[in-house]
């Protein structure tokens, strides 16, 4: 749509281009341009009188940072009613979320997120005119118990703000509300996951905050916020975990076994010490580092990972319609988040064993690109990571390449790495007790870091499973 009406913005006559790809409006006096991408308008609104309209995008002012910026544009009433008309129907039609639940976890990081949601996220809402339920979590598992009666029909999305173990949280309370309402065993390692019908999004309030890093290569409070109200979306796998009959947990970032399970569950003995105990407790735990035997069974990854994948699509839009499909389907539908190769019918498990000093995965894998480690979201398997004995020097070398995220940071001759639909780690040398029942307890404490939560293994026994595609989470990752 082209107009040469007379519109003004700060006194200045404009003409007005908008199209489903921009907003563009010139300058007639000396015919400067201003273009800013659809994808990136948050709202338009009409005065009262219908003598202008304004228009909230979200502009780039720093690298990876948006802030909401606001242009009223002035003209004749019937003109105004004609352009704001046309941009809010395009908005209906790309399906922003308008109404969203927050759940606010006010212990993590420095324990300002619900004042910084008042200060911050807060007025760019009403500024956009999205309607948000604000809820502030007192105690661990709330939002299994919170989720399970409130009508997620009502809203377009949930956020969680808080640290990514919080983010976990409430990934892990949506999947398994999902599951319970379509007939599924959340317990059932093999069971084919139904994917959550809204998106998910995180407003980083915590001490790492990955996971908005990795989304939006920045963990800028405003940015996370504009970004969820944009609307587009990416698939993320999940990991869960399994002892005996029961899943433990679904891991979104994460899933350490050994050494990354002692340096958590060593973080949480040291609370008192605030954020400063991840830099400190980490090394300690390293220097106190213990090896464990392990026999490992695995499935070997039927299906090839591309370097970067996970696009970014429209809000919702992604979450019903599977890869190559146009057809509209219902919004609820049987995700294949559990790869065909667990049937067990069209690969075999294979087995490898050793003492070892951790096995670990990363449900968002880390591919070299440009010199550097870089997040992919919703890869076709997991990789599984396993650190040999090696002398401490080695493997102190080798974290500090993973922690600058060198490319090569798993080259060497003690990790070995494979591309895997699941795998089960026994403790065969691992001393166990015979509980009143008549099973098998372990006799030694060893903990699995669960996104940033140290969970006690009680078995000789556990076993990982990949979901593909499991959710959507709100945001679009760098390229």
């Amino acid at each position: 749509m082209d107009t040469n009406s007379q519109f003004y913005v700060d006194g200045q006559q404009v003409t007005i281009q908008f199209t489903s790809d921009h907003l563009k409006w010139t300058q007639t006096s000396d015919k400067k341009e201003v273009l800013v991408e659809a994808d990136n308008i948050l709202s338009c609104t009409t005065k009262t009188d219908e003598t202008g309209f304004e228009v909230i995008y979200a502009a780039q002012y720093k690298h990876s940072k948006l802030r909401d910026t606001r242009v009223v544009f002035s003209g004749p009433p019937d003109h105004v009613r004609t352009v704001s008309e046309i941009i809010q129907g395009f908005l209906a039609d790309s399906q922003r979320p308008r109404r969203l639940l927050i759940l606010i976890n006010p212990e993590s990081g420095k324990k300002r997120g619900y004042k910084d949601y008042v200060n911050k996220v807060l007025p760019v809402l009403e500024r956009c005119g999205v309607h948000a339920d604000a809820i502030v979590t007192t105690r661990k598992g709330q939002p299994t118990d919170f989720l399970s009666k409130y009508d997620l029909d009502s809203i377009d999305g949930l956020v969680a703000m808080g640290g990514d173990g919080f983010y976990c949280e409430c990934l892990n309370a949506l999947i398994r509300l999902t599951q319970t309402k379509s007939g599924v065993d959340y317990n059932d390692s093999t069971a084919e996951l139904v994917s959550p019908t809204i998106p998910i999004g995180i407003l980083p309030a915590g001490t790492g905050d990955y996971v908005v890093q990795y989304l939006h290569g920045t963990r800028c409070l405003v940015t996370a916020v504009l970004r969820i109200l944009m609307g587009k979306t990416v698939y993320t796998n999940s990991a869960s975990v399994h002892e005996e009959n029961q899943c433990l947990a679904h891991s979104s970032l994460v899933l350490g076994f050994g050494l990354f399970g002692d340096m958590m569950h060593n973080c949480e003995k040291y609370r008192w010490m605030g954020s400063n105990r991840y830099n400190i407790v980490p090394l300690a735990s390293l220097l106190r580092r213990r090896t464990v035997d392990v026999e490992i069974e695995y499935l070997p990854a039927k299906s090839s990972t591309s370097e970067f994948c996970g696009q970014s699509r429209a809000f919702k839009r992604q979450i019903s319609l599977p890869p190559g499909n146009t057809e509209v389907m219902p919004r609820l539908r049987r995700q294949s988040s559990v790869p065909d190769i667990l049937s067990d019918k069209t690969n075999e498990w294979q087995k490898t064993t050793g003492r070892v000093f951790a096995v670990d995965t990363h449900p968002i894998v880390m591919a070299a690109k440009d010199g550097r480690m870089r997040p992919c979201f919703g890869t076709d398997n997991l990789t599984m990571t396993i650190t040999d004995k090696c002398s401490i020097s080695k493997h102190i070398q080798q974290l500090s390449m993973v922690k600058d995220q060198k490319p090569d940071c798993y080259n060497f001759e003690f990790v070995r790495q494979m591309k895997v639909d699941a795998y089960r780690v026994r403790l065969p040398n691992t001393p166990v007790r015979t509980t009143e029942t008549g099973g098998k307890e372990l006799d030694k404490n060893l903990f699995i870091n669960c996104d940033g939560e140290a969970i006690r293994l009680t078995t000789p026994l556990f076993e990982v499973r990949f979901h593909r595609n499991i959710a959507a989470l709100f945001g679009t990752p760098p390229t």
